[in-house]
């Protein structure tokens, strides 16, 4: 299994949707699969979910939110 981590801003209806529409025509394979998003850790496929997830923490332990 493959682990990742994305986040979703916070974003307006109208901007959402020509979000959306842009990915509809050029990013057909996941458009629908997941909303618009940053990817924070691209997919990782060798690590268990509890080594993954002590790895993040320890990473992001000294970042601050993204306004």
């Amino acid at each position: 299994m493959a682990y990742l981590v994305v986040a979703y801003p916070e974003i307006e209806k109208e901007n959402f949707d020509l979000i959306q529409n842009y990915r509809k025509k050029n990013d057909i394979l996941s458009y629908s699969v997941i909303d618009p998003h940053f990817t924070i850790v691209f997919p990782v496929f060798d690590l268990s979910e509890t080594s993954f997830l002590m790895e993040i923490e320890k990473q992001t332990k000294n970042c601050n939110m993204i306004e």
